[in-house]
């Protein structure tokens, strides 16, 4: 390893959790090889800038807030987990906040505290399928759209309900297959 070419991010995480897979890591066969017993995360990092502040949430339920996206001050979120590859957005004054085969939280406030909408169902009411690193948009026009895609055939996107997040009114739609 050329450790003159190693990088380590300064940036200090506080209270830093243990993801899924080091609580519970008798599931996972990788980490059962004897390797890695226990590890912590921050994959995935989605941000929003919303008012003169950063807020940074990495995988596995943390926010971080900076006013120069230089200084980060840790908050700790009323839920423990909100799973892998985050997406927060801001819809019509309201903060929603989800995460790969997650469910969907609100809140007034980018910092929570967070209550429960549902899980993100298709227009049939049932869980989307492949629900992996998902991003929602709201656009302009007051319309908001869910893409997500990882481990299935491609990259899929919706219209969401802008009244009921966690429907879709449109049919997922593959919008573009993987090419190995």
């Amino acid at each position: 390893m050329d450790l003159a070419n190693t990088y380590c991010n300064p940036t200090p995480l506080p209270d830093y959790p243990q993801g899924r897979y080091a609580r519970d890591n008798e599931n996972v066969g990788w980490l059962n090889s004897g390797v890695v017993k226990d590890f912590r995360e921050t994959a995935d990092p989605s941000v929003l800038y919303d008012d003169g502040r950063w807020y940074l949430y990495p995988s596995a339920g943390m926010v971080w807030v900076s006013e120069d996206f230089r200084t980060w001050k840790h908050v700790v979120l009323n839920l423990s987990d909100i799973g892998y590859a985050p997406t927060i957005v801001k819809h019509a004054g309201v903060f929603y906040l989800t995460a790969s085969d997650a469910l969907l939280y609100r809140s007034d406030s980018p910092v929570g505290p967070w209550d429960f909408v549902g899980k993100m169902c298709g227009r049939d009411g049932q869980p989307l399928p492949s629900f992996w690193d998902p991003m929602i948009f709201s656009d302009d026009d007051g319309r908001c759209y869910l893409y997500w895609g990882c481990g299935g055939p491609g990259i899929f996107g919706a219209e969401l309900d802008s009244k009921r997040m966690n429907q879709t009114i449109t049919e997922p739609r593959l919008l573009f297959s993987y090419n190995p």
